[in-house]
């Protein structure tokens, strides 16, 4: 390497060198900020256990992902196996900005190039996924191959380079489906010379490309022969002709993008995720955007067929890919479709280094240094802004949950997960770390499917969980009993309403065997501190604080309940705040452990906080356009705690500020039996006709409300 640089060197072969620079610099700066294990995001867990089994991964399988996975991880010399693999993802995003550098340095001066190039690499999006184990960065490098080969068939086009671009295309699509969202901008630069050359032996050159294209796509039969060996991941085993096409045409799945659009009308939230692109794309371009204007004119100018492909590439891409995912803007939605954002980007990157070489064309001098200028300021805000938020460098979050998890698990115990990130964890430290091997990891969300069913019983010695995804409490029941009631679930799990459940730890009891024990509560802690009360790298990471933060209020809810509040408890609270300060329900115990001390000044101020901090919840789950059982949730939430609040208001002689608690929290759940009741009492001695109103408003809502009506009797008879 270092021969080859000298050489680079002594030919004065400066582009060379800074395409050398560009990739090691972003490989070192990914690979350093790169997570040292699993990271908490998406699938990684789960891609990490898919390549060490050379397993088959959920809905469409990724089978080049895994099988170039496998290698790079058997190439690359030290690390865990995790890190190996976040560490080629590395090399992936570096080789995207090297390709993307190649193609820029045919139309762009060199530090153009390089400048516009490594703008696309502080793009808090690719940095990202270039330091987690998923197919993104690697799809992002395939799709730089795609544009480079098509320019090139343009600017010398021969029919071997159609063949190369027809396999490139179906091998592609092996990574990730949706590459297919670049065939359009593809055709509209090289169909009319396609269509010029298929004049003569048309049904021999359309054969052949698209025998090249199906070799390409043949690599999704990897699925078909390594499912039927029974692998310890094998999702949807399509080991038969059926369900192999039903696996890679996801129709056996239904995307995450299906199932949440699902709920809204066509289009419906097409511009607030606009809005959300357009804030990305400021965020991280900013003031490079300034020279789009003159990218536009200047690519039209050289080239209409380039500027209508980098067009459509941008259209169908991102506006039309929005339209169709029909995405609510909450976080979580957000984060499933921001690595979607990247493809768009690099028709943005397109347009603004056209500009920069237009200003730079005109050879006047100021031009140039405001070229510089503005590329230099847009890197340096880039990496101001997101160099911080990016770096996992020491995020061994994902690991240490699942060790906790593993933690406050007996032996031989079955444990219940649901949401990705948690079960993956817990998936790849038992897999791939080979903790526990005593546990039973069971995924709620798969426990219907028959296949998974199948393999379990394959795997786990004949044991088998039912449906516990279904809401039916037998299913329960019937599964502890065959796990010898030692059966637990995550805190992300959905458990059937009326299903007997204790705190213990991380995780819940189901259908305890033993009595609560006080022992049993504190079986997990925070490791690395120093995150605390710092902004998370994505939603993600703050998904998997909030596992704690459940463990903490499901501890509580139990202790308040029974009046066991302690001082253990009281630090895990706290320590929760800081974990997430807008969760309101750490504030919500809080108060009640102060209460039931008697002191009820701080019992007001913690119960005005969680009130406050369900009322922002309730802002935020409309700006999100979330569903109204959602909204109807955290609006009864928030009443409950005004209604807190304004007993404690009571108790402190702050009576009108009571009054006002009490009619906030009917105005959030008009429905709210005691606020109307707490109403009476407050009025006992004021006013005797609203003390009926509101008696009477109690029982209309609460007939059985005992209190309502025994104090109606006593006013009556005055």
């Amino acid at each position: 390497m270092s021969e080859l640089i000298k050489n680079l060197i002594m030919r004065n072969d400066f582009k060379a060198i800074a395409g050398f620079v560009l990739f090691f610099l972003f490989l070192g700066i990914y690979a350093y900020t790169s997570s040292p294990t699993i990271a908490p995001y998406r699938d990684t867990g789960e891609m990490v256990c898919d390549v060490a089994t050379l397993g088959i991964a959920h809905q469409p399988g990724y089978p080049l992902y895994i099988l170039l996975g496998k290698v790079a991880t058997s190439l690359i010399p030290v690390g865990n196996l995790a890190y190996k693999l976040n560490f080629f993802s590395a090399i992936c995003g570096a080789g995207a900005l090297y390709v993307f550098y190649l193609l820029l340095i045919k139309f762009t001066p060199v530090w153009i190039s390089f400048f516009i190039c490594s703008l696309f690499g502080l793009n808090f999006t690719l940095h990202t996924v270039s330091t987690v184990s998923e197919m993104y960065s690697l799809n992002i490098l395939l799709v730089m191959v795609l544009i480079f080969t098509s320019f090139s068939i343009f600017e010398k086009y021969s029919f071997k380079k159609i063949i190369l671009l027809s396999y490139l295309l179906g091998l592609f699509m092996t990574n990730r489906m949706d590459i297919l969202l670049t065939a359009p901008a593809l055709g509209v630069l090289l169909l009319p010379k396609v269509f010029t050359d298929l004049k003569t032996d048309f049904f021999k050159k359309f054969s052949i490309a698209t025998a090249f294209f199906t070799l390409g796509f043949s690599l999704y039969l990897y699925l078909l022969v390594r499912s039927n060996a029974n692998p310890l991941f094998d999702w949807s085993h399509p080991a038969d002709i059926a369900t192999f096409l039903a696996v890679i045409t996801r129709k056996s799945y239904g995307s995450t993008l299906d199932l949440i659009s699902r709920n809204y009308h066509m289009g419906e939230l097409f511009l607030p995720n606009m809005k959300h692109y357009l804030i990305h794309v400021f965020s991280n371009f900013n003031f490079a955007l300034l020279l789009m204007p003159f990218g536009f004119y200047k690519l039209y100018s050289i080239s209409k067929e380039k500027f209508y492909s980098i067009l459509t590439l941008f259209i169908i891409t991102g506006p039309f890919f929005f339209f169709l995912a029909n995405m609510p803007p909450n976080p979580h939605s957000l984060a499933i479709v921001e690595p979607n954002y990247l493809v768009p980007d690099i028709a943005l990157l397109f347009w603004i280094a056209f500009g920069a070489f237009y200003l730079y064309e005109l050879k006047i001098k100021r031009h140039i240094v405001l070229i510089g200028a503005i590329l230099m300021s847009s890197i340096a805000y880039a990496s101001f802004h997101n160099l911080p938020s990016s770096n996992r460098r020491w995020l061994f979050f994902a690991s240490d949950y699942a060790e906790d998890v593993f933690k406050s698990v007996p032996p031989g115990g079955a444990i219940v997960a649901k949401k990705d990130v948690q079960l993956f964890s817990l998936w790849y430290l038992q897999n791939i770390k080979n903790r526990r091997p005593d546990i039973r990891v069971i995924a709620q969300g798969l426990s219907g499917s028959r296949w998974y069913q199948n393999s379990y019983k394959i795997w786990h010695k004949g044991f088998s969980p039912l449906n516990l995804n279904s809401g039916d409490i037998s299913n329960w029941s019937d599964t502890a009993e065959i796990s010898g009631n030692n059966m637990f679930s995550t805190m992300d799990v959905v458990l059937p309403d009326n299903a007997p459940h204790l705190p213990r730890g991380m995780i819940s009891s189901i259908y305890p065997s033993k009595k609560f024990q006080a022992e049993n509560s504190n079986l997990w802690h925070f490791f690395n501190l120093e995150w605390l009360g710092e902004p998370y790298n994505d939603f993600f990471s703050l998904d998997l604080a909030n596992s704690y933060i459940q463990a903490a209020v499901s501890l509580s809810a139990y202790l308040s309940s029974h009046s066991l509040m302690n001082k253990d408890i009281l630090d895990k609270l706290y320590m929760c705040r800081l974990a997430d300060s807008d969760k309101a329900q750490p504030y919500l115990y809080l108060g009640f452990y102060y209460i039931a001390k008697n002191d009820w000044d701080n019992g007001k101020k913690y119960f005005k906080q969680a009130a406050e901090a369900n009322e922002n919840l309730l802002k935020l789950a409309k700006d999100y356009h979330s569903l109204e059982d959602a909204i109807r949730g955290v609006s009864k939430a928030a009443a409950y705690a005004w209604l807190n609040y304004g007993v404690a208001c009571e108790k402190t002689g702050f009576n009108e500020e009571a009054e006002r608690a009490y009619l906030k929290a009917l105005l959030r759940n008009p429905q709210f039996a005691q606020a109307h009741y707490n109403m009476a009492i407050l009025y006992w001695r004021k006013d005797p006709a609203r003390v009926i109103k509101e008696l009477k408003a109690t029982l209309e809502i609460d007939p059985n409300h005992k209190e309502a009506a025994f104090y109606l009797r006593q006013r009556m008879k005055r």
